[in-house]
Parts: structure tokens; C-alpha cells; sequence
């Protein structure tokens, strides 16, 4: 107990010694590992370093200065005519609706049986200008109507055919077999009402400036199977065509609109369904091929179909069809005149806001080289009846 009493002692007499000389010393200060750290926030500003008088060379891992801009479908809203805008499957109407717009689409003449081998997988793989010739000849109004529009001021022709050969030999397979399947069509679509007479002629207009776009920047671009995407693109009109047929003139899905997503919305609300839809039905009635029907119904979806949403095989085909389906619209209507300086990658219409992701493809990557050069503006020039395109 004596020694615990002591050692208490001790300490404390050093304690107290250490704290007079301390007084003595003056107060140290805290040392800074010590004294605890406020937290600053800095900007990101401030942080990055000062950029070099002289830009330094991007290297491989660094972006290109020059790469291509975002699709505007990645970087801006959805613009208000599609966000409330759904596109209706007929398979999602009640039977009995589905049953009696078929009924009322009977009731337009079937085209000739020929239709159905010019569009056939196996006729479009293999053809060529003497098969195509002997199905066009047997029928006689077909082919007169054929070799009258290859010999006519729209193609511009130095000499004049007499077969369809001949036509092969001077506008290409793909063009002549387009215009064989726009007679067809036509065909199918005669009537006493004038208005209506008017509205076919516009589209038969536009499905002839639309093909000959997509037959020639196929060609150029080099894609496969080029006859299947210039007859998916003829037969896109044949929704528009019925729907015509199908439409008072008085009513509101008449028209005109400006925009394809104002018409479908209209064509639904009026009928049910849109025109790609009921094109989609009447090429089912007339027993044409499974394929062509899926790939043709398809077309129109391009305009509420992100890119990244659809079949990355299809999807760059489609869009070609689409695209050149709406220019041949616009061509045709007179409200784009020329397709010179033309960029469907800039364009600011709903149209083709979801389009432009589908040009990011690589499928697509020179579209737009494409569709500036000679050999596409100067056969639209002809067909619109402008002046020819310098080489």
C-alpha cells in the first residue's frame, strides 16, 4: 500500500513538471497530421489542366474530331406526332373488324396471276431479262403499257425500244421489273370518281420516283438481293392504294397531310388500321409470298422504331425502303424539287427522326455519298423533267 501511495506521487510530480515547462516553451502548435482537414469542393474547372497552346494529335484511343454526330433520336425528345402515336397490328383488331375489312378489300380486282411469279423469292433471285420478257408479253395491256413508259420523255431514252428486252438492255432489270409490277397494281385500282382517279396517279408517281431512287442506290451501295428491296418498295404503295379506295374523300384520313405519322394516325382512327397494315392484308388475300408480305407491312414502322430496336438484318433494308419511299412522296407532291444537297442525316421532319439511327448502320454508312452522285440525281432530274446533272 506504502509503494502504490508513493509511485502515485511520483507521477504526479512529473506530470505537473512537464506542464511548467511547457508554460515556459510557449504553446507548440498542433502538428498537421493532427489537426483535422475541412472538406473543399472543388470545380472540375479548376482540377482539369490548363489546355496546351497547340492541340496535341488525337492518338488511336481518342475520338476523331470529326466523328459523326449522334442520331437526333439519342440526343433529343421524342417529338409529340410520335410519342402518341402506336401503330396497330391487325392482329390486335377483334376478329369480326379484321373479317369486314378484308370483305370490303376483296372487292378490288385481283392483278394478273403473273404478279405472283414477278414477285416470287425464287424470280427475284434468278431472273433475268428474257424470263422477265416472256412473263411480261403474255400479258398484252402489261406490256404495252411498259414499253409505252420506257419509250415515253420520262427515261429519256436516245432510241426507242421495241421489247422488253430491249428495255432490260437501257434501264436495268430492277427498273423495268418495277415498272411491270406498278402496271400491274394500277391495274387494280380504276375508278369513275375523279378525285380518286388523281389520288392513284400521284401514288403510282411516287412509287415510280421511289423505285428508281432505291433500284439505283442499291446499285451503288452494293447490297444483296437488290430486286427483293426495289419490288418491297413498289409494293409499299399498295397500302395507300387500297386505303384510297376504301376512303370518302370527304372523310378527315383523306387528307393531305404533311406528315406520314399525321396520315397513319388518321388512317387509324377512320378505318382501324393503317395503310401498311391493310397493304398488308390485301397481299394476303391475293396469295402473294409470306416474306414479301412481312418485309413490305414492316416499312412503315421505321417511323416509331428506334434503330437499336430492330432486327440489325432488317433493319438497314427497311429503312432503305422507307427512306426512299417518303423522298418519292415528297418528289412526287413537289415539296422537296431536287434531290441535289439533299441529307436525310440533317433533316428535321418526324419523318425521319428515328431514320436517322438507322443510318449510323455501316450497311448504310455512304448513303449520303450515294444519293449526291450522278448516276441517282441524274435519272430523278429526267424522270421529274429538270435539267441533267453535270458528271
Amino acid at each position: 500500500m506504502t509503494t502504490l501511495l508513493i509511485a502515485i506521487l511520483v507521477l504526479l510530480l512529473v506530470g505537473v513538471g512537464g506542464w511548467a515547462l511547457a508554460r515556459r516553451r510557449g504553446d507548440a502548435p498542433t502538428p498537421a497530421a493532427a489537426r483535422p482537414v475541412p472538406r473543399v469542393v472543388v470545380p472540375a474547372a479548376v482540377l482539369a489542366p490548363a489546355a496546351p497552346a497547340v492541340a496535341p494529335a488525337p492518338t488511336a484511343a481518342a475520338p476523331a474530331a470529326t466523328a459523326p454526330a449522334r442520331p437526333r433520336a439519342a440526343t433529343a425528345e421524342l417529338p409529340a406526332g410520335l410519342a402518341q402515336l402506336k401503330l396497330v397490328p391487325h392482329e390486335k383488331l377483334p376478329a369480326p373488324q379484321v373479317e369486314a375489312l378484308v370483305a370490303r378489300l376483296r372487292k378490288i380486282p385481283r392483278p394478273p396471276l403473273s404478279l405472283q411469279k414477278l414477285v416470287s423469292p425464287a424470280f427475284l433471285e434468278t431472273a433475268r431479262s428474257g424470263e422477265l420478257s416472256d412473263l411480261v408479253m403474255a400479258e398484252a395491256q402489261i406490256a404495252a403499257k411498259v414499253l409505252a413508259t420506257v419509250n415515253s420523255p420520262l427515261y429519256g431514252l436516245r432510241k426507242p425500244v421495241a421489247s422488253v428486252g430491249q428495255a432490260v438492255t437501257f434501264l436495268g432489270l430492277n427498273t423495268v421489273r418495277a415498272i411491270c409490277l406498278q402496271y400491274m397494281l394500277d391495274d387494280s385500282f380504276k375508278t369513275s370518281s375523279l378525285a380518286h382517279q388523281q389520288r392513284f396517279d400521284h401514288l403510282l408517281r411516287a412509287s415510280a420516283l421511289s423505285s428508281e431512287l432505291c433500284s439505283r442506290l442499291v446499285a451503288k451501295l452494293g447490297l444483296a438481293e437488290p430486286g427483293a428491296l426495289v419490288t418491297q418498295g413498289v409494293l409499299s404503295f399498295l397500302g395507300q392504294l387500297a386505303t384510297t379506295s376504301l376512303l370518302p374523300t370527304e372523310s378527315p384520313a383523306w387528307g393531305p397531310h404533311d406528315l406520314l405519322s399525321e396520315r397513319l394516325a388518321a388512317e387509324q382512327a377512320q378505318l382501324g388500321l393503317g395503310a401498311g397494315e391493310i397493304g398488308g392484308l390485301l397481299m394476303q388475300a391475293w396469295g402473294l409470298p409470306d416474306s414479301i408480305v412481312a418485309d413490305v407491312r414492316d416499312i412503315d414502322s421505321v417511323l416509331v422504331t428506334p434503330a437499336d430496336s430492330m432486327d440489325p438484318r432488317r433493319g438497314p433494308r427497311l429503312a432503305l425502303c422507307y427512306l426512299c419511299a417518303r423522298l418519292g412522296e415528297r418528289l412526287a407532291l413537289g415539296t422537296l424539287d431536287d434531290l441535289e444537297g439533299f441529307d436525310p442525316s440533317t433533316d428535321p421532319s418526324t419523318d425521319f427522326f428515328h431514320l436517322q439511327g438507322y443510318l449510323a448502320s455501316p450497311v448504310l454508312a455512304r448513303l449520303g455519298e450515294a444519293l449526291q452522285s450522278p448516276a441517282v440525281l441524274q435519272p430523278i432530274r429526267q424522270m421529274l423533267g429538270r435539267s441533267p446533272v453535270a458528271a
